[in-house]
């Protein structure tokens, strides 16, 4: 592919320091335990998804919100397999990023992002499925089908001109504010964290007051729902631009190793 073909005189004002710092400090950083636990968790949030969807399926005559019973999207079982496939893919990735822990960084690294990229991908067709099991008008769901084949189309045509331009082009850095959350992602998760706490409390404290009205607000927008999972689409466009500067870090890992001047212990693992 062409978009992988690029020279390192090309490619080198595309991958910044903090990139790079991030990479093989982040396998570094990386044990047994971790990515036990990150497997666990990306593997137990796939499962969950199936099972809400086989709950749903299963309860259309008396739901809380108005379901079609004729809805095509109904047979969540037949899903089971995609499931189990997106499992073992995830636990093959997590075990070889494991394999190259301070034995080489940097490929170990580029592993996670074809894994984490992957995992995205597939999460959003699922999600997109079980979305549309929600969704009561028939002609409704047909308009939301072709809708997110037009993203689908509109986020890969844009995923690889985003990547000749990184490549061959102009635009070769990421944007100032990937670069600052790159930089800032503990500081950004842990504002996260805090306001859905904060959130959760205040939901305990009033939510017997707001009830009624959450629940009108979310059967007025469950029908949107499959236009919120096209939006998660882009974030494709972000995983995208991450594996392929990755994998430039790895196709030319000692010339950017010397570049930035960072030890081979610390680049490569010890």
């Amino acid at each position: 592919m062409k978009i992988l073909n690029g020279s390192f005189s090309q490619v080198k004002d595309a991958i910044s320091k903090n990139f790079a710092t991030n990479a093989y400090k982040d396998m570094q950083n990386s044990n047994f335990g971790r990515v036990l636990l990150s497997c666990g968790f990306f593997i137990g949030s796939m499962y969950a998804l199936f099972a809400f969807g086989w709950y749903l399926s299963g309860d259309f005559e008396e739901p809380a919100v108005p379901l079609d019973v004729n809805n095509e999207f109904r047979d969540i079982a037949s899903s089971i397999w995609y499931i189990h496939a997106v499992a073992i893919f995830l636990i093959i990735g997590f075990v070889t990023s494991l394999v190259y822990r301070r034995n080489n960084n940097i490929k170990g690294y580029l592993v996670i992002n074809i894994t984490l990229t992957t995992l995205i991908f597939f999460f959003v067709l699922y999600a997109f499925k079980l979305s549309q099991l929600i969704v009561y008008n028939f002609s409704l769901r047909v308009i939301y089908n072709v809708f997110f084949i037009a993203t689908l189309a509109f986020v890969i045509n844009k995923i690889y001109r985003n990547a000749m331009e990184m490549v061959y082009g102009t635009k070769k850095r990421r944007s100032i504010i990937v670069e600052w959350a790159s930089a800032n992602r503990k500081m950004i998760i842990g504002w996260l964290v805090g306001i859905w706490g904060i959130s959760q409390i205040a939901n305990a404290t009033f939510g017997s007051a707001e009830y009624d009205f959450e629940t009108r607000m979310i059967g007025a927008l469950i029908d949107f729902m499959p236009l919120i999972v096209c939006g998660i689409s882009f974030v494709l466009l972000y995983m995208f631009g991450n594996l392929i500067r990755s994998f430039y870090l790895y196709k030319y890992t000692e010339e950017f190793r010397v570049m930035f001047g960072v030890e081979k212990d610390n680049w490569y693992g010890k």
